[in-house]
Parts: structure tokens; C-alpha cells; sequence
């Protein structure tokens, strides 16, 4: 079956300028509406390289739009086409379209960057059911492969390895988690795989289990998230399983939290988290500010149990706003 030509709407006879990649942040390039769409793997090509992947699963999908970055795209000649593999194996490539990108000065590039967090607990699940992380987040080039390595015995979350590939998003930032099975310091490695001499490289920790006040058994925490009003501080805890006065059954830790922080899936300063069947719970933190935060826990079916922690959210990198948000991608 024959594919229609990609979408590529900024195409003036021939011609992409500079302007226009500006203008747009970038290419725009879509997939055509086309026949026998549904559940079809598209791959999408730039040059004979595949630079974007994804599944149709409905021809109610098309068109589907991905922008290639302005970074990568210097002066010159570009040929772009598609192919489409439906669930028999059955392959197809479309018609190509070339265009000429002119006058065009590449962007100043955003160096390679990471903030993570550290302290999280390492992970046994055995001894208390709650899975630690320290959580990483990259900065660079919009669009930017890059190549995250942890040094063993840690383990990227997403991968599920040591090693997982990131493609930065619109505003150049990437997220990604870390466990590991042991205490230890953990070397995060990340490069562009483009221009592997754009490289980064910092350690975190991974912590032990503090023992708490009372009837709080056992606690833990991250910090130095970024206050990106997404990347977590996490606690990580475990209460005796009844009170020290009437053996009353302890079934929930309550949390305070100063400032505009947020408790992860609760309004307002204040939530009642339950317990899992062990005793055992994780508290998740996000802000918008850069702050210590000064974290209460009690357990109020066991009173006097107060237990204060200080996590910190530092100032984000400075990141290159982009000035076109109304791109359609994958």
C-alpha cells in the first residue's frame, strides 16, 4: 500500500527559512490522515534516521504532528518520510518530501545539567513494603537523546537497568528515578548522544532508616528536590502496630507541612495517610518555592508520638523558556 507524503506546513517552495523554524520552534511534520491506519507502528525519518516512534491505534489518531528542534536543524537539504508496520508485520513507506532549511543560526546550546535528590533508604521490601527513590532531573537542549548510566547496584525505575536514553522535553528537562538494594554513594553519568562531549556527572546517596520517636518505628527521607512543583521529597516510615496506652490498633500517620508545600494527592497542609499492611507509608512533597520544609508527623491513635523532619527544595536551573507552546506532539 502506498503512504502519502508527510505533513511538513512551513514548506514555501521548497524552502524552510529561519524565520519560520523560530517562529514555530522548530519543523513541524506530520502524519496524513491515510487508509488501514488503525493499530499501525509509525517510525519517522529525517535523513534515513528515525527520529520520533509511536502507535496508531486509531485512524481517528491522524494526524499526528511531531516537531523536530530547532538545534537540529542547520542549513541544508532534508528528506522526510515515514513508514507504517501494522500488527501482521505487513510494512509500508511513504512518498518523501525534501525541503532546504535557510538562514537559519542555531540556537546557543543549553549545557548538560542534573539536579538529584538524595538520602532516600535503600530498597527491601521484605523488611518494610515501600520502595525508595532518589529522583533525578535532567536539563539541556530541547530534544536533546540523552544517555543516563548509575553506577551498580542501582537501578533506573524507567529502564529497569542501569542505563535508560531520555529525549528532553519542549522546555529541555527530563525526568527519571533510582533505587538501589544497598547504602551507598551512586554515580549518575548522563550524556548527549549526539555530542557525547556534552556530558554531566553527579553522586547521590542512598541512606539508613532513622529510628523514631515513640511509636514511629522507623523513618527515612529524600531531599534537594528541584521546586519544580513536580519532583518529590519523599518520607518513608513505619509505625508499631498499636498504641502504648489501650493497645489501640494504629492504622494511619498524620502529616503537616509548612509553607505552599504539597502533599501528593491531598489539599491543603494537613493529610491522614494510611497505613499499609506492615505498618509502613510514603509521603510524597512537591513545591513551587525554594524552601527547607519543616515536616511534622504524628500518629494521633498514639499520642505523643511527634516526629519533626527538614527536607529541602532548591532553586531549579535556569532553563530556556520557549516561546512556541501550541506545538501537537507525540
Amino acid at each position: 500500500m502506498a503512504l502519502p507524503p508527510p505533513l511538513v506546513p512551513q514548506i514555501n517552495d521548497g524552502v524552510i527559512t529561519g524565520d519560520s523554524i523560530n517562529s514555530m520552534n522548530g519543523v513541524l511534520i506530520g502524519i496524513p490522515i491515510y487508509q488501514s491506519a488503525q493499530y499501525n507502528y509509525i517510525r519517522l525519518f529525517i535523513n534515513d534516521k528515525i527520529i520520533n516512534e509511536f502507535f496508531i491505534e486509531n485512524a481517528a489518531d491522524l494526524p499526528k504532528f511531531y516537531t523536530q528542534p530547532p538545534h537540529l536543524l542547520p542549513n541544508g537539504f532534508y528528506t522526510v518520510y515515514y513508514t507504517a508496520t501494522d500488527a501482521y508485520q505487513n510494512s509500508a513507506t511513504s512518498a518523501k518530501v525534501t525541503f532546504n532549511v535557510v538562514n537559519h543560526v542555531l540556537p546557543v546550546p543549553q549545557p548538560l545539567d542534573m539536579i538529584l535528590t538524595t538520602g532516600a533508604a535503600n530498597q527491601d521490601y521484605t523488611a518494610i513494603r515501600v520502595n525508595p527513590r532518589n529522583r533525578g532531573v535532567i536539563f539541556g537542549a530541547p530534544g536533546a537523546a540523552i544517555k543516563v548510566n548509575v553506577s551498580l547496584p542501582a537501578i533506573i525505575d524507567e529502564s529497569g537497568s542501569n542505563s535508560h536514553q531520555i529525549i528532553l522535553n519542549q522546555t529541555g528537562q527530563g525526568d527519571f528515578s533510582v533505587y538501589s538494594n544497598d547504602q551507598g554513594l551512586v554515580t549518575v553519568a548522563a550524556y548527549d548522544e549526539n555530542n557525547p562531549s556534552e556530558n554531566v556527572t553527579r553522586q547521590t546517596s542512598f541512606g539508613a532508616y532513622q529510628v523514631g520517636n515513640d511509636r514511629l518505628k522507623a523513618f527515612n527521607y529524600s531531599t534537594g528536590a528541584p521546586a519544580n512543583g513536580r519532583t518529590f521529597n519523599s518520607i518513608y516510615l513505619m509505625a508499631l502496630a498499636t498504641s502504648n496506652i489501650y493497645g489501640n490498633p494504629i492504622d494511619f500517620v498524620r502529616i503537616s507541612v509548612s509553607g505552599d508545600t504539597i502533599i501528593n494527592g491531598y489539599s491543603g497542609q494537613q493529610a491522614d495517610i494510611s497505613l499499609n499492611s506492615d505498618q509502613s507509608a510514603t509521603i510524597n512533597l512537591q513545591s513551587l518555592t525554594p524552601k527547607i520544609v519543616t515536616a511534622e508527623l504524628t500518629l494521633p491513635q498514639a499520642s505523643g508520638t511527634i516526629q519533626r523532619i527538614n527536607t529541602v527544595f532548591v532553586v531549579p536551573l535556569p532553563v530556556r523558556v520557549l516561546p512556541f507552546e501550541n506545538i501537537i506532539s507525540s
